[in-house]
């Protein structure tokens, strides 16, 4: 038979452990922006050099917000299709570019976008929009 005393003394401790637990679950819930999302800025005024062809295009979203879009080129009589290329978690478009060569050298045209908070696009970068928007 478990000692009475034991018993609550295990219960207070499972207790103080839950609660830690869960206070560094809901720390890390509303917090969760700052440690998944790592932007980088760009100025407005910003221009791209990249070796492949490209065009620069800004798609307006709402009005505080618009999408800096960056379309590396291949000409229209030999492109195969084109690769819609979302980029990961960090900084911008620059950081992505190099991997463009790799489609268009085989002739798809591809298409980066930067998310609201990143590069050229403005707004603010959140997991909700991003989500709406694929």
């Amino acid at each position: 038979m478990i000692n009475k005393k034991r018993l609550r003394k295990f219960w207070k401790w499972f207790k103080i452990i839950a609660l830690i637990y869960i206070m560094i679950g809901v720390a890390l819930y509303f917090l969760q922006d700052k440690f998944i999302f790592h932007p980088k800025k760009l100025p407005a005024d910003y221009e791209y050099k990249f070796d492949v062809p490209f065009r620069q295009i800004d798609l307006a979203v709402t009005e505080e917000k618009n999408l800096s879009i960056v379309q590396f080129t291949v000409p229209d009589s030999i492109r195969r299709g084109i690769v819609l290329y979302f980029h990961g978690n960090r900084e911008n478009i620059n950081r992505y570019a190099p991997f463009a060569k790799n489609f268009t050298r085989n002739n798809y045209e591809v298409w980066m976008i930067d998310y609201p908070g990143y590069g050229k696009s403005t707004g603010k970068e959140k997991r909700k929009f991003c989500t709406k928007m694929l």
